[in-house]
């Protein structure tokens, strides 16, 4: 069978195993996410999902320091001016300005709420 797909395909069909992994595993994670909560925390489940998962398998499967994918502090400094900055002008009032990551989460837990009332 092999030798059969070797000789239909040739050389074409050459997959590099990471690519295969990434493309894998970001589906199913993103599949989970949406029709399964681990706990119950829609913050948690992102943390979980999307950071945790990946990094595992980025050391673990990969064998490579996050570094090399760019997850790293960076410019953090000017990180946290954009997010005071964000903070600052999102809001009137500002006793009730969120961070720019608290916006988006409440964001996306509203879409999903949306999105499962509607189906």
């Amino acid at each position: 069978m092999r030798t059969l797909i070797k000789r239909i395909l040739g050389d074409r069909l050459n997959i590099d195993w990471k690519i295969a992994v990434i493309t894998i595993v970001s589906t199913l994670l993103i599949i989970v996410e949406y029709y399964y909560s681990p706990t119950s925390r829609n913050y948690l489940d992102s943390i979980l999902l999307f950071v945790i998962i990946p990094l595992g398998i980025t050391i673990f499967v990969f064998k490579e320091k996050p570094a090399d994918y760019g997850f790293k502090l960076g410019d953090w400094k000017t990180g946290l001016l954009f997010e005071n900055c964000s903070c600052e002008g999102s809001e009137a009032d500002s006793s009730d300005a969120k961070p720019l990551v608290a916006i988006s989460a409440n964001a996306h837990a509203q879409f999903r709420e949306n999105t499962t009332a509607f189906f």
